[in-house]
This record gives C-alpha cells, sequence and structure tokens, in this order.
C-alpha cells in the first residue's frame, strides 16, 4: 500500500506496472532489516543512549543488515510524567530533550549510519523548528548520507490526558524512497486508522 501511496497521481496503467517492478525488486533482492525491540533509552543522558544506538547499528551492520530500526521514542521516554500531567503540556525535562529534525541527535545517527553504510529509522521528541513549543512524536528516517524524512505520529494515544495530552499531532503521511523500495511510516496508535495504509 505504500508503494501504492507514492504513485497516486500517476495513471493506473503505470501504477501497476511500478507496483509489479518494485515488488520484484524486493524479490530479486535480498534486503536485510533488523528490527530493535529493545529499550534503548538509557536515563537522562541523551550520550549514552546515543552511544547504545550507535553499537547497536555497528552490531546489525556487521550482521548483514541493511536498514535497522528503533522503537518509537528511542532517544527519550514518555510514559506517565506527573509534571507533564500537571501542566498539561510537556514539562521543562521533555522540552530540553526535544530537539529539531536535523538537529544534534541526528547528526549522531547520520554518522553511525554512515560508518556502516546502513540506512536507520528512530524515534525521537522533536521540537517544533517554528519555535512554537510544540513537541511531537517524530521519527526520522536516516540514509547514510542524508535525512531521508521525517514523520511525526498522526494519531496520538489517550483520552482526557496522557500522549494526547501533551504532544502535538502531525498533519502529514510520509513515505520515503530508499534503495530497497517506498517506506510508508506509522508509529502506533496509527495502525488503528486504516485509512492511513
Amino acid at each position: 500500500v505504500a508503494i501504492a501511496r507514492a504513485f497516486a497521481n500517476r495513471p493506473m496503467l503505470l501504477l501497476a506496472d511500478e507496483v509489479r517492478s518494485a515488488a520484484e525488486r524486493l524479490v530479486n533482492e535480498k534486503v536485510v532489516i533488523d528490527l530493535q525491540l529493545t529499550d534503548v533509552f538509557d536515563g537522562d543522558v541523551l550520550t549514552a543512549t546515543l552511544d547504545k544506538i550507535a553499537a547497536i547499528i555497528g552490531t546489525a551492520a556487521a550482521r548483514g543488515c541493511d536498514l535497522v530500526i528503533f522503537p518509537e521514542l528511542a532517544l527519550n521516554t514518555w510514559g506517565h510524567c506527573a509534571e507533564c500531567a500537571d501542566a498539561h503540556g510537556p514539562c521543562p525535562w521533555h522540552r530540553g530533550q526535544a530537539e529539531v529534525a536535523d538537529g544534534p541527535a541526528f547528526r549522531s545517527v547520520l554518522e553511525a549510519a554512515a560508518a556502516h553504510g546502513v540506512h536507520v529509522i528512530y524515534g525521537f521528541e522533536e521540537a517544533d523548528e517554528t519555535g512554537s513549543g510544540a513537541i511531537y512524536n517524530s521519527a526520522n528516517v536516516v540514509a547514510p548520507d542524508r535525512l531521508v524524512g521525517t514523520y511525526r505520529k498522526l494519531h496520538l494515544f489517550g483520552f482526557r490526558g496522557g500522549e494526547s495530552g501533551v504532544l502535538s499531532g502531525g498533519d502529514d503521511v510520509v513515505v520515503c524512497e530508499t534503495p530497497f523500495g517506498v517506506l510508508g511510516l506509522a508509529t502506533c496508535y496509527d495502525l488503528r486508522f486504516p485509512e492511513l495504509f
């Protein structure tokens, strides 16, 4: 479906041929994907978390991985924060953790991706680049040489507080071109909304 979304503005005949071509490419080429389902967050020290991520990228690349995927908010943690709940918004600690998509944490992940020739997807708290104070639950897609795209979670979980009470939701579907095909991005609760797919 992500492949189809990327070609939504093309004539249907081309769509079928392009989807077939992309599918054949994926079948004929070996693409190794490593999904990291472990908690990589290492306390209040972002550099320790980034060191752990770099080590995992190196290990995955040594095993022949092409794409390493880390969990939602891999660089940070959310959970229940009493300060955020009291403020009905991000507390000072979370504001301090958030950074723009191409900020220092991205550059650290890019360095590891470049060193090992892999693509990486990781979740993080993204500070709005306009300075509005909004924080997004985002995911970056990183190639060995650049930031391919940033997805801001569209559907925030929580009723009367929770994630939706402190984070801002995104408003764009993100589809990224990669050497292994087109990637469509979604995070956690987004899966409950089939219109996204």
